[in-house]
């Protein structure tokens, strides 16, 4: 036997607010951990036990490693996710720099 089609619409509307629902917890969850981060620069005594450890090689996140030419080609990825996240919301980047 066949479930009747409102009874898997059923369903469905039933999962579709437990997965927005469990999504909205996890953002509020998340983003009232801590307003701010920070990246620390590592000591210099323990960047000298292994210098290659602490140096980017494919990306460099925050100013320590911004001209190091090895890391130039990912410069317009970021921008690229940059302008993908705040392509909805164009006032997102000036908000959020206090422009």
């Amino acid at each position: 036997m066949k479930p009747a089609a409102g009874a898997a619409m059923g369903v469905n509307t039933t999962f579709s607010r437990h997965w927005r629902k469990m999504i909205v917890d996890k953002v509020q969850t998340e983003s009232g951990l801590k307003e701010e981060y920070t990246i620390y620069k590592v000591p210099r005594n323990i960047r000298r036990c292994d210098t290659e450890a602490y140096t980017p090689r494919v990306i460099s996140i925050g100013p320590y490693h911004h001209d190091d030419p090895n890391l130039k080609s990912m410069e317009v990825v970021k921008w690229r996710i940059v302008r993908y996240l705040t392509r909805k919301d164009d006032g997102l980047v000036r908000r959020y720099l206090d422009i």
